[in-house]
């Protein structure tokens, strides 16, 4: 048996860092719109928005709801982390591009971890049976390592002397 009110705590936790990731992703995609960054971040934000409707689904069987204070929360430390200069005040930086990238691929490995625990907390649980949290859990794992190349890219245009 589950603590049903400790899973539902966990769920909207993780509802919340899913709002915060697809802004970011929204945001990053709007500044990388050329292939092949931009069409995949506009994938990911489909796929987070995809994995958030069943985080959401999960919290409605346990009969809670998303707690909106903690969405609007995610949503403006999104915001506010864009004022965050990265070496350039009025244009986007590729040191901007660099953190983005990073905060997506930690992002991206926690939705996995998260997919990972329900699959292990909830596998005995008939209730759950029909999710399949382990497809979840590597469309993130593949999103995080496609994001880390990305990165890694990033990283020899940011940091590279001009």
């Amino acid at each position: 048996m589950i603590d049903q009110r400790h899973l539902a705590v966990y769920l909207d936790d993780h509802n919340a860092l899913m709002t915060a990731e697809k802004e970011l992703l929204e945001r990053t995609r709007g500044e990388n719109p050329q292939p092949p960054l931009g069409p995949f971040l506009s994938d990911c934000r489909m796929a987070v928005q995809e994995q958030q409707n069943i985080i959401q689904q999960l919290l409605t069987r346990l009969g809670e709801s998303p707690n909106l204070i903690k969405q609007g929360a995610a949503w403006m430390a999104e915001k506010v982390g864009r004022f965050k200069p990265n070496a350039s005040l009025l244009e986007y930086s590729p040191l901007s591009r660099v953190l983005e990238l990073e905060t997506l691929f930690l992002a991206a490995q926690e939705r996995g971890l998260c997919w990972q625990t329900l699959s292990h907390v909830l596998h005995d649980e008939v209730e759950f049976s029909q999710f399949t949290f382990r497809d979840y859990e590597q469309q993130a794992i593949q999103q995080a390592e496609t994001l880390k190349s990305h990165y890694f890219e990033s990283t020899l245009e940011a940091f590279k002397q001009k």
